[in-house]
């Protein structure tokens, strides 16, 4: 009798354990959905006078897919069963990488486009040895932060610790 007792609590236990690591996954998953979906819309109004004339319909439209494909992915991931989770998980992989490209291109026009009126307005990039322009240096911290999020994507999709435990 106390065996079979204590083999039903180990089993009740463990699924008590997957339940709240599933929830915990799928907590942080969600947090980030709606700060990067809230917050990216904040970022892109206050660059939005900052981008480039020719350009501006097309990062808009850019910006517009991403942020659609966002808003399908949170619902995919809270109602939706192994396909949809597995889909929310990859899209707030995109979302990550595409929300920090669009804050270091804000930081950039920021930097570029400077209140020259301003005191404390960004100077000219006086590294002429090496050949670096602030083009250049926001373009290398880009894809230095993109590297690292594709790398972490793929070793998240290899050890699965992002993946929700039926999904």
């Amino acid at each position: 009798i106390i065996t079979i007792h204590n083999y039903i609590y180990i089993y009740i236990y463990n699924i008590n354990v997957y339940t709240q690591a599933d929830e915990e996954i799928w907590n942080k998953r969600q947090i980030g959905y709606v700060y990067i979906l809230s917050t990216s819309l904040a970022v892109l109004f206050l660059a939005q006078p900052f981008l480039p004339a020719g350009y501006d319909g097309w990062m808009l439209a850019a910006f517009a897919s991403v942020w659609g494909l966002g808003n399908v992915g949170l619902p995919c991931g809270m109602f939706g069963e192994r396909i949809g989770k597995s889909f929310s998980r990859h899209v707030g992989h995109i979302l990550y990488m595409t929300f920090s490209a669009l804050v270091i291109y804000g930081i950039y026009l920021l930097a570029v486009h400077a209140d020259p009126t301003h005191s404390a307005s960004v100077p000219a990039l006086a590294l002429p040895s090496l050949g670096l322009t602030w083009e250049g240096v926001f373009g290398l911290i880009g894809v230095l932060v993109s590297f690292g999020h594709l790398f972490f994507w793929v070793k998240c999709c290899y050890t699965g610790v992002d993946r929700d435990r039926e999904a």
